[in-house]
């Protein structure tokens, strides 16, 4: 039924890496983008009509298509605040608030929340602890886990350091003990 998000914004988001005009994009897909966001400021795949919730991961691709026509500020203050609510008390991102099923922290989560909340210039609710769960997940390997106990993996390891680094805490990332125990 529904393409993936991801690769429908593409057309916006390699235009803007490209610095090509998006004067030349198919008229229906500023429609495309705008009917799949919630009146909470967040995205989804399907059209918001179908009274679903966002998801962490469309919202950061939607607010990057949007910031590609200028139209980020568009509904900042509510996607900040349903952003912020998907923090858990951990510290890590879920792929959206209260998750009726399948509602637990993951780098890749957390990443895409933190990088929509810079992108709308704000921050999460409570950055050290977020700091500390990114820590969690650090392996005595060197990489990172998509959660804590987990094996490294090289995306877990990106999306971490990545995160780590949109808090402006990459150059001395504080590790967690677990980190520091060899296996």
């Amino acid at each position: 039924g529904y393409p993936v998000f991801r690769f429908e914004l593409m057309a916006f988001l390699g235009r803007k890496l490209l610095d090509l005009p998006l004067s030349d994009l198919s008229p229906e897909f500023v429609p495309y983008l705008l009917e799949r966001r919630r009146g909470n400021g967040s995205f989804n795949n399907t059209p918001a009509a179908d009274s679903s919730d966002g998801h962490v991961m469309n919202t950061w691709w939607g607010l990057q298509a949007l910031d590609s026509l200028g139209r980020v500020e568009e509904r900042k203050q509510e996607t900040v605040a349903w952003l912020q609510a998907c923090q858990t008390s951990p510290g890590g991102f879920t792929h959206q608030p209260n998750a009726e099923f399948g509602g637990v922290e993951d780098v890749a989560y957390t990443r895409a929340a933190l990088r929509a909340l810079k992108l709308l210039g704000a921050y999460p609710a409570n950055r050290e602890q977020c700091l500390h769960y990114l820590a969690s997940l650090a392996n005595a390997d060197g990489g990172f886990s998509n959660r804590p106990g987990w094996l490294s993996n090289p995306m877990a390891t990106y999306d971490a350091l990545d995160a780590f680094d949109t808090l402006g805490a990459l150059e001395a990332p504080p590790i967690s003990r677990q980190a520091r125990r060899p296996r």
